[in-house]
């Protein structure tokens, strides 16, 4: 049986909620209890996790571990050449 659709299909139930299967959210690093944002764009909807943000400017993107903190490619690219002005 062949399939048209890249993901599961759940139903939108009374009062309009729609139960996300907890290995998908497992996926991308969500889990019971954490915190999601839910947005739409034209004819799509997505989930993002809270703590996917910058923790120097707060901008959203792909992060890096330094040390505690997670930074963005601008922030930790900044640090870098600051870093580098120090070591002189």
């Amino acid at each position: 049986m062949e399939y048209n659709y890249l993901g599961v299909l759940v139903t939108i139930e009374e009062g309009g909620t729609v139960k996300v299967p907890l290995d998908k959210l497992a996926d991308i690093g969500v889990g019971v209890g954490d915190t999601i944002e839910i947005f739409s764009d034209h004819d799509q909807v997505y989930l993002r996790k809270t703590d996917t943000f910058c923790d120097t400017c707060k901008a959203n993107g792909h992060l890096h571990k330094l040390a505690a903190l997670n930074v963005c490619t601008r922030c930790l690219v900044s640090l870098q050449q600051q870093a580098k002005k120090v070591e002189q």
